[in-house]
C-alpha cells in the first residue's frame, strides 16, 4: 500500500508539472498561430499550426500500450 501512496503523489506532481508547463508554453508569444500544446495523460504534444498534423511513437514503458503497431 505504501507503493501505492507514493504513486498517486508522483502521478499528482507530474500533472502539476505538466498543467505549469502548458500553461508556460502556450502563454508565450508567437509570430504566427499555433494550436496549444496539450497534454493527453500518455504523451505531451507541442504547439502545432492549424490544420497541420503531426505523430509520436507510443512510449514503450507504458504499462497496456503495444508500442510497436501503427
Amino acid at each position: 500500500m505504501v507503493y501505492r501512496g507514493l504513486l498517486v503523489e508522483l502521478g499528482d506532481r507530474l500533472k502539476r508539472i505538466m498543467n505549469n508547463y502548458l500553461s508556460f508554453v502556450n502563454a508565450a508569444p508567437r509570430r504566427s498561430r499555433y494550436c496549444p500544446a496539450v497534454w493527453d495523460k500518455v504523451l505531451c504534444w507541442p504547439p502545432i499550426q492549424p490544420g497541420s498534423l503531426t505523430s509520436q511513437a507510443c512510449p514503450s514503458n507504458q504499462h497496456g500500450l503495444d508500442s510497436t503497431s501503427e
